[in-house]
């Protein structure tokens, strides 16, 4: 479900069935027993101080010298899963429920982001330094999508399929076009154009994910392969490339 590098350089894979840890050579396995709330991993983010948490189906964690430690309601998260994670946009990190979006404030504690205009949280996007977030919410059976920024939400249009779409994963790539993936259908809007539409690629299975390197290119996993944004569009590779298809 789920990747992140931590600021020590250690890779983390975030899967329903528990948490793993690579040091270059072995898989480390990383369950209840070390802290988390839940094996069912939805999503890593390592903030702008370096702490790596875990969103899972019981709850947000944070890793503390080798243990996670369960954010409790005490400190303004409510006890639901938490579906996505992001840094940026002004906070170390921002929480996707099933509530609306929580973010890390400076008290230390974790807050409702005021003047959310409503659903569940599906999707986040932000990265440090970056002064906007989006973030992709069902309400009444529908997929919203809106934009955050000086304190203020703006809902973002999109084409009317992405209604009744569930969206998994947002990314903003290098060049600053907007990418949304649902498991069936990958939406894009290229700057200067009006409204996120559907762009030819095969599903993806179960859940969407997207992924933005470096260099600010896209990648996406499929049921055909891996996909790469070029300059000419989405490549697929396969076999030939020696990705197993």
């Amino acid at each position: 479900w789920a990747l992140a590098q931590d600021s020590t350089g250690f890779l983390w894979a975030g899967t329903e069935e528990g948490l793993y840890r690579y040091d270059g050579r072995a898989w480390k396995a990383f369950g209840i027993r070390d802290g988390l709330p839940s094996s069912f991993v939805e999503g890593l983010q390592v903030d702008d101080r370096g702490d790596l948490w875990a969103a899972t189906y019981h709850g947000l964690a944070r890793l503390d010298r080798g243990r996670f430690r369960t954010v409790e309601p005490s400190q303004g998260l409510p006890a639901q899963p938490v579906t996505a994670l992001a840094s940026g946009a002004g906070f170390p990190l921002w929480v996707g429920t099933q509530e609306g979006p929580f973010r890390l404030e400076a008290d230390g504690r974790f807050h409702r982001a005021s003047g959310w205009p409503g659903g569940a949280v599906t999707a986040l996007w932000t990265r440090p330094g970056v002064p906007f977030l989006y973030a992709a919410a069902r309400l009444e059976g529908r997929t919203r999508l809106f934009r955050f920024e000086g304190a203020r939400w703006a809902a973002v249009a999109a084409a009317p399929r992405m209604a009744g779409e569930k969206i998994d994963a947002l990314a903003v790539d290098g060049r600053g076009g907007v990418w949304a993936r649902s498991a069936g259908t990958l939406f894009r809007r290229l700057p200067g154009e009006g409204c996120l539409a559907a762009v030819p690629a095969p599903p993806m299975g179960q859940k969407g994910h997207l992924y933005v390197d470096g260099s600010g290119r896209l990648w996406g996993p499929s049921v055909e392969g891996l996909l790469r944004q070029g300059n000419g569009g989405l490549e697929r590779m396969g076999g030939r490339e020696g990705f197993p298809a």
